[in-house]
């Protein structure tokens, strides 16, 4: 099936309000596509605003990386992670940004020693691009499709994860990370590190709290497992008993 298929099937049976999109890789960007950094700063918010809205696809390259904050770009496999990110990620020093700091972490080397802990990032092609799957009638170059949906829509689709896999403890994982890097890196093979049948649930970066709707999460899904997912919707409770996944009569509780 088809990218557009793929992605289609799976926001028709999450039932999501929000558009499926694509990340893949390619020497050159597709024909009007932008600048990542054009849209804004912060690759997560540009990728989860193009969900929402029509835009064109965005793309973030060695050429086309100025203007997106110094971590994304180093978790997007586009350099490597400043010196000082530690203590600004975590406590914060004199130093560095005038002491601001975002305590994710509790201490500068603990932050050093989780980026160690995930391993090598690398760039998949020239370009990563993400789009939305609309159009994408093939299958080529890509990496994951990424889904936005509140908590009873993202709840159903891990559901139909774990209806094809015997790997209770690993299809599905919420690693450590900013926005960027639980929507794109985790889950479309840049990262040594993590299974490559992993689904990405996320993101666990607090700073996207700003911009991601209170009730939003993430689901990011590497292309043969969403495929692997499309293939089984017909032998899942989603359609054998919608009931469960979306009941029409429910128990209150106060």
């Amino acid at each position: 099936m088809s990218i557009e298929g793929i992605g289609r099937a799976l926001a028709e049976a999450g039932r999501l309000v929000t558009a499926p999109l694509i990340v893949y890789g390619s020497e050159d960007p597709p024909e009007g596509a932008e600048p990542l950094a054009a849209m804004d700063r912060c690759v997560g918010k540009a990728i989860y605003t193009m969900a929402v809205r029509e835009m064109p696809p965005g793309y973030i390259s060695l050429s086309a990386k100025a203007g997106c904050c110094p971590g994304g770009q180093a978790w997007l496999g586009l350099s490597s992670f400043p010196e000082r990110l530690k203590y600004f990620v975590s406590t914060g020093t004199p130093e560095f940004m005038e002491g601001r700091a975002e305590y994710l972490k509790r201490c500068p080397e603990m932050v050093e020693e989780s980026v160690q802990t995930i391993g090598k990032i690398t760039m998949p092609a020239e370009n990563i691009i993400i789009q939305r799957t609309e159009g994408m009638t093939s299958e080529k170059d890509g990496l994951c499709i990424i889904l936005f949906g509140r908590a009873e829509n993202i709840r159903n689709l891990c559901s139909l994860q774990h209806f094809g896999t015997t790997q209770a403890l690993t299809s599905i994982l919420s690693p450590w990370g900013p926005v960027c890097a639980s929507l794109v890196t985790y889950a479309s093979g840049m990262v040594s590190n993590v299974p490559c049948d992993s689904v990405i649930l996320g993101p666990t970066d607090p700073t996207g709290n700003l911009w991601l709707p209170p009730d939003m999460m993430s689901l990011s899904i590497p292309l043969h497992v969403a495929c692997r997912m499309e293939g089984d919707l017909n032998q899942s409770f989603i359609k054998k008993h919608p009931e469960t996944a979306f009941p029409s009569d429910r128990y209150v509780i106060d």
